[in-house]
């Protein structure tokens, strides 16, 4: 549970030996095989439909937390058989940083400025790192929008959207 506001446990992988486990207290989940008692989903409401894609389910997670405990039951395996697109820059990314930034916003104030801060970091070295210009903005753009609780469908970076 999010009792200390001074953890990024959400930041972090699992360690292989919690698997080992029968099971285990966990911060979020993603919604591959979530089941949520039907009291504790009227307390809280649904998934916020603003965060529209990436990290909404990690929201509605940091919010199930306040009213009870996600487990986690290792001997349970979900299949998700989608594409993969790790590292091609698309219109997922701003999303991503666009709701991982207002969730740290509401959920971390601590951790705020100094996950902002090496954020602006990250995208001010990003060309040496061989990251775009078109990276670089859409970076900025998505974490100046998370920020300012711009959420929703940005009106450039559509579902579709590719550099």
């Amino acid at each position: 549970m999010i009792k200390n506001r001074w953890t990024l446990n959400f930041l972090r992988a699992v360690p292989d030996a919690f698997y080992k486990r029968e099971s285990f207290h966990i911060d979020a989940a993603g919604y591959l095989g979530l089941l949520i008692n039907i009291e504790k989903l009227r307390e809280v409401g649904c998934v916020n439909p603003d965060y529209f894609i990436w990290a909404d389910d990690v929201e509605h997670c940091f919010r199930l937390n306040r009213v009870g405990d996600l487990i986690c039951i290792p001997k349970y395996t979900i299949i998700h058989d989608t594409e993969n697109e790790k590292g091609v820059l698309n219109w997922k990314y701003y999303y991503g940083y666009r709701n991982s930034t207002n969730i740290v916003k509401r959920y971390f104030p601590y951790h705020y400025p100094f996950v902002i801060f090496f954020e602006v970091i990250k995208i001010i070295l990003a060309p040496l790192r061989g990251k775009s210009f078109v990276e670089m903005k859409l970076r900025l753009k998505a974490i100046l929008d998370g920020h300012r609780n711009k959420l929703g469908v940005n009106r450039l970076y559509k579902p579709g959207w590719k550099p």
